[in-house]
């Protein structure tokens, strides 16, 4: 079970995640007034186990469409037509899904073009198991709200 947040750490954690940028220990030291040593040590062991930190391809730069397909199985095939979506290239990742009773699972794929996307929807309609599919394309992200203001409270 994860320890208890201090009222320090829910602030270094706000910061950490109020921008699309890295903050250094000494900028949230001397915001925080707390010194340099405790703002590292404790930031060190939040990024251990609270944050999940990775990098993120532009794929429109490279000329891709990311997709979501929404995928309903049958038959208890959820994980088997999961597992088949990940030998795909152009599947980049599949999560399995609660929620809307008809969608078992999400998928994430790069296309180029709206031929590839016909591809991408008939051959995921032929694996046993899939009942329909459904999807979605983001084509403006309109802001972010940071999780931080919710630890920092």
């Amino acid at each position: 079970m994860p320890r208890a947040l201090s009222g320090i750490d829910r602030k270094i954690l706000a910061i950490l995640l109020e921008a699309d940028r890295r903050v250094s220990s000494s900028e949230m030291s001397k915001r925080l007034g707390i010194p340099m040593s405790t703002v590292q040590r404790r930031r060190k062991q939040l990024e251990k186990e609270y944050i999940i930190a990775n990098y993120s391809l532009n794929s429109k730069n490279f000329g891709w469409r990311t997709v979501d397909l929404l995928i309903a199985t049958e038959r208890g095939a959820t994980l088997q037509v999961g597992k088949e979506l990940l030998k795909r290239r152009d599947v980049s990742s599949v999560a399995s899904m609660l929620g809307e009773h008809a969608i078992n699972l999400r998928a994430e794929a790069l296309v180029m073009s709206n031929t590839e996307l016909l591809r991408l929807l008939e051959a995921v309609k032929a694996i046993d198991g899939v009942r329909d599919v459904l999807w979605c394309e983001v084509v403006e992200t309109i802001g972010k709200n940071s999780l931080g203001t919710l630890l920092a409270q």
